[in-house]
Order: C-alpha cells, then structure tokens, then sequence
C-alpha cells in the first residue's frame, strides 16, 4: 500500500491537506483489476490559538479510550478547544462501508456526532465521550431484540499513565446502551519505549488485553485483533533504517460470536518520507 499526504498552506489559519491511496496486489503477475488509487480523505484545517476547525473527510479517533471504538475516516466537521481539559465536538456522517465487519449490511451511512474531553495532569491522562449514530442498517433483532432500534449510544471513558520515560499502562471502556448484544468493549495495555521513525535502533513492545463487542467497536485501532474477538495481544516496533519502521504484532484468543480460537500475525513495514 502506498500513502501520500500532500499539505498546502491557504493562510497564517488555514491549510489544506488530503490522502492519496493506492494499492497494488503483487502475488498477481499482471496485477490487472487490482490496482487502485483514490482519494479518501480531503479536508480543511483551521487554527486560531487553542481553537482548531476541521472541515471534509477526515480521521475520526476516540481520544477518550485510546482509540477502542473508532479510528476511522467520517465526513463532517470537528472542533477542538482548550488546554488543561481538552474538548473534541464532531458531526457528520460515516460510510456504509465501515460497517461491514459488523455484520450489518445495506447502502445507508450512519449520522454520527460526538463529544469528548480529555484531562491532562503531569502523567495521567482521562478521558470520557460520547457517540451518537444513526442508521437503518442498526434494524436487524441481532442487534436489538426490537429490530426497529436504528440509534447507537456509546459511552466511553480511558486513561493513560506514564510511569516513567519508559512505561506507559493505557486502557478504556465502552458500551453501547442502544444495543442488546456484544453492546461492550475494554481493554488494557503495557507499553514500553517506542519506536521513532527518525532514530535508527529506536524499538517499542506493548502486551494488552482487549475484548472488542461488534456492536460498540465498530472500527478499532488494533491490526492483530478485530473487532467482535477476544484475548492476547502482542506487538513489536523497530526502526532498522532512517525513516523505515517496522511492526510485528500477534494476536491469540477467541472469536465472540462464536467462541471459537482465533490467532493472528500482523506484519508491517512503513516507509517514510
């Protein structure tokens, strides 16, 4: 996969910037039909002290809980203030597409609006947030015993502290109280140092736990574990060269649904520049 991140500066407040993605299936000769390049997120930024305004299609990560329940691209607007407590207020809309590994199926985006605050003191970071969505794809009696629910309410709180230069525990909880099954999501994790993508030789490790319900997780963070799975995860990063990291993580334990074993290796190589 190929990224590309151009920025422009429009004035002293405002600048421009999108991402390009691209891709190419090399264990396919040709590779005819599988190359793709498309623009999937495009969006202003504006700055005027503490206040940031986000405007078109952008990231959207639940600061709150470390980024458990979202860390996926939404349409709309975001606003940013404050310094000591640190609030986030988003509205827009979601793809379709997002929904998927959910087991939820149709065309419909999701309406999506949320709020956020985040407090700082020395080590410790704590956040809490809520998030509101609303789609038709939401009416099925797998995810409320109704089937006419078309609304999800997820509460999230998560903390982060840093022990020293070194250690850092994270960890977050969530629910979606519009939901009547694998309507929760936790998790926790140990991370050591980390890995910098301009210091050659520069490594990090984490050890987390994460139980990740299909109906409040909706596009989480993680790359070894998915959504709607449970157990061990363990992650690897190292900088062998200037600008190029490395990951290696791996996952161990139990699909929700079905209860069955589940693993995964997920490995990864980023160039930058």
């Amino acid at each position: 996969m190929f990224r590309v991140i151009p920025t422009a500066e429009v004035n002293k407040n405002w600048k421009v910037t999108a991402r390009l993605t691209g891709q190419n299936l090399m264990n396919k000769d040709s590779g005819e039909g599988k190359e793709t390049l498309s623009i999937d997120r495009a969006h202003a930024i504006g700055t005027y002290g503490k206040l940031e305004v986000r405007l078109g299609q952008m990231n959207e990560y639940s600061d709150a809980d470390n980024g458990m329940i979202f860390d996926t691209t939404f349409s709309g607007a975001t606003v940013r203030f404050g310094n000591v407590v640190k609030a986030k207020v988003a509205a827009g809309r979601i793809g379709s597409d997002r929904f998927k590994a959910s087991g939820l199926v149709g065309s419909d985006p999701a309406n999506y609006q949320s709020l956020e605050l985040n407090y700082t003191a020395g080590k410790l970071r704590v956040g809490a947030g809520y998030h509101h969505l609303n789609t038709a794809k939401f009416k099925t009696v797998n995810y409320a015993k109704s089937g006419k629910e078309d609304n999800a309410n997820i509460w999230d709180v998560g903390a982060s502290y840093a022990f020293d230069k070194n250690f850092t525990l994270k960890g977050g909880f969530a629910q979606n109280t519009a939901a009547d099954a694998h309507d929760r999501a936790g998790s926790v994790s140990l991370w050591y140092k980390g890995a910098k993508k301009t210091d050659v030789g520069s490594w990090g490790m984490f050890l987390g736990y994460h139980h990740l319900g299909k109906f409040v997780a909706f596009d989480p963070t993680n790359n070894a574990i998915d959504l709607d799975q449970k157990g061990w995860e363990v992650g690897l990063q190292y900088t062998p060269l200037k600008n190029i990291l490395g990951k290696v993580e791996y996952f161990k334990g139990k699909d929700i649904s079905t209860d069955k074993d589940a693993s995964k290796l997920f490995v990864r190589l980023d160039y930058n520049f």
